[in-house]
């Protein structure tokens, strides 16, 4: 499974949008969440098509597997996009309880 996706030039891990429990904007105000570049369905990118199935796949792949199969997995989908950039967020973010122990 792919962790990122093309997002202008660049290799991009898109998390879940919204607040959690279903999304992992915690932090997010209402005028970030009104304004989300990746909820703009009048001007649709077609890069931001990414399902909230294939987001929540992503998150928890992320969070659920060892950093070093992450980073892999990360080199090889950047090689596959042939770009050396890699965007951290096209959308959403880490939660807090994700990043304990860290």
């Amino acid at each position: 499974m792919k962790l990122l996706r093309p997002f202008t030039g660049t290799g991009s891990v898109f998390f879940p949008i919204g607040r959690p429990p279903e999304g992992t904007c915690e932090f997010a105000t209402d005028e970030c969440l009104r304004h989300c570049y990746v909820n703009d369905t009048d001007g649709f990118d077609e890069e931001t098509r990414i399902t909230p199935d294939d987001k929540r796949r992503i998150y928890h792949r992320v969070i659920n597997c060892s950093p070093e199969r992450v980073r892999n997995q990360i080199i090889k989908d950047l090689d596959g996009l042939q770009t050396h950039i890699l965007s951290w967020f096209g959308s959403g973010d880490c939660l807090m309880q994700d990043l304990e122990g860290i």
